[in-house]
């Protein structure tokens, strides 16, 4: 009865394992996902593309999580259209600092999720700055639309994040065959509106080593014509020196 439960259930379920390992090792070794490929970020609602705060979220974490600030902010839109790390950084005497925040329907639990992702992904940031409109302080009214926020700290800092495996990558493009009937390609915007795809073409020099640079100026979408006048042109040809570019978001 021992050798057939064993020639019937155990060995089976070893091999399948030793299999899935296999096939997880191949994957991570021929395409090296990182963690935005491997996240489960574009597949929480299969049915509808990415809302605007979750789209443009994406696009700068996935290029300042290693930009090792000294300072960031997290918390509402209040602070993403205001805050302009370019004019902060003139103040802070050599500090960096990278404005984090996004829209209140992350509250509180996301803004949570983006402090300790940075956190846990640079050992140099020194102060995370909570700041949020008033009248959108900790209450039932504020956590009642937040959510956003759950989700996020789901995909951000939660255990299925940490356990995701190599092949979770293959599932954006599995999600645009069958529910959009397209080929999903990775240098595809998150989202279809305007905002969205600026800013994603916006942080596309980063790509050619100007990342220090760029980043801390991609956290924030709009940035007064006057500003861009004094950011230093370290990609030629990106564009960054024209004020137009961003004015127009």
């Amino acid at each position: 009865m021992n050798r057939l439960w064993l020639t019937r259930v155990v060995f089976p379920l070893l091999f399948a394992v030793v299999a899935a390992g296999v096939v997880e090792f191949g994957i991570e070794l021929h395409y090296r996902p990182d963690f935005w490929q491997r996240s489960t970020y574009l597949m929480y609602d299969p049915y509808r593309g990415e809302p605007f705060d979750r789209a443009e979220l994406a696009v700068r974490l996935g290029q300042v999580e290693d930009s090792d600030p000294d300072i960031i902010s997290v918390g509402d839109s209040s602070g993403f259209f205001s805050l302009q790390p370019a004019i902060v950084n003139r103040y802070i005497d050599g500090w960096k600092y990278v404005d984090l925040n996004t829209g209140a329907n992350h509250a509180y639990d996301g803004y949570y999720a983006i402090a300790k992702y940075m956190l846990q992904r640079s050992h140099h940031i020194k102060y995370v700055v909570l700041y949020v409109f008033p009248q959108l302080l900790p209450q039932p009214a504020v956590f009642a639309v937040a959510d956003l926020g759950p989700i996020l700290k789901q995909d951000l800092v939660s255990i299925k994040a940490t356990l995701l495996p190599p092949s979770a990558f293959l599932s954006p493009y599995l999600k645009f065959a069958v529910f959009e009937g397209r080929h999903f390609h990775r240098s595809d915007p998150l989202g279809n509106s305007v905002p969205v795809q600026q800013l994603t073409r916006t942080v596309e020099p980063e790509r050619d080593g100007c990342r220090n640079s760029i980043s801390v100026i991609a956290g924030s979408i709009r940035l007064p014509a006057s500003t861009m006048t004094n950011v230093p042109a370290c990609c030629p040809g990106s564009g960054w020196r024209s004020p137009r570019r961003l004015s127009k978001i």
